[in-house]
């Protein structure tokens, strides 16, 4: 502020810099640096990382792109393994559409099997959500392990049971063969078994692209952290840099501006002519 005030004040200024050298002029005082200090203030404190703290601190702050190129490579890293990777949204969408094709098959097979009413739904509903659940454990499981081999033992033993209970109720009808029996009961373990478990492997590939895509948005934002911070400092450092030669430039045109009129005034005293508006400097 004391810049701003300098500059659009100039002339106001100017008068109290000449006010004050003459009167200083007559007394011998070359007092430029007082008066500085009166207009400017004291001057700011030069960017100076070994004495000062905080100028320390920044230095060490602007300085330390260590982390930012690791990040930076670990964000390539990461970037490269995500492209290897199916889009989530995508996976869903799917998983999405064979819960609708299984839905509608295992009720279309109840129907069949003479069921009717809003049995069928509730049937087919309760099925397929059974299905779907156990595949979505299965995804979350490690491959090759006791838990994986058991969660797929438990998936495809509900396809059985779903087909074994057709089987049965078929067979109990009067107007059913065993042949139709069979391929209804067929029909029912591959509509009930094959649309879970290939949603039973998009969910893996969408679990795997949520993850990857997870890791890669906070490495992201984790280098984004660390670059603002590193900006933050470095314009920090500028201001203090910039505050420093404002004030030195301005401080220069004062000096300019005094020594004018100090010396111009010391001339006149010494070849004995009359002060220059002595009214002003009194």
């Amino acid at each position: 502020m004391a810049y701003l005030t300098f500059i659009v004040l100039s002339a106001l200024q100017k008068l109290r810099i000449r006010l004050r050298a003459i009167k200083d002029a007559r007394v011998n005082y070359f007092g430029v640096e007082d008066l500085i200090v009166a207009l400017l203030g004291p001057r700011p404190t030069p960017f100076t990382p070994t004495e000062v703290d905080k100028h320390r601190i920044l230095q060490h702050q602007r300085s330390n792109v260590a982390k930012q190129e690791e990040l930076t490579d670990d964000l390539h890293q990461k970037a490269d393994a995500h492209k290897d990777k199916w889009n989530p949204t995508f996976m869903w969408g799917l998983v999405a559409v064979l819960y609708a094709v299984e839905f509608c098959g295992s009720a279309d097979v109840l129907r069949k099997a003479g069921i009717d009413g809003g049995a069928v739904f509730v049937y087919a509903a309760m099925l397929t959500t059974g299905m779907f659940v156990i595949a979505s454990v299965c995804a979350r499981q490690v491959p090759r392990t006791l838990r994986y081999y058991a969660w797929y033992a438990g998936f495809f033993a509900l396809g059985l049971v779903a087909a074994i209970v057709r089987y049965h109720e078929l067979v109990a009808r009067e107007d059913a063969t065993t042949g139709e029996s069979m391929a209804l009961a067929g029909l029912m373990l591959a509509i009930t078994v094959l649309p879970a478990w290939l949603a039973e492997v998009f969910i893996r590939k969408a679990l795997e692209g949520r993850e990857t895509a997870r890791d890669l948005a906070l490495t992201k934002k984790e280098l984004k952290k660390e670059q603002k911070g590193i900006a933050g400092a470095q314009a920090q450092v500028e201001k203090i840099q910039n505050a420093v030669s404002g004030y030195d430039h301005v401080a220069g045109l004062i000096r300019a501006e005094y020594r004018r009129h100090w010396e111009y005034e010391r001339r006149r005293l010494a070849s004995g002519e009359p002060p220059d508006r002595p009214m002003d400097a009194a």
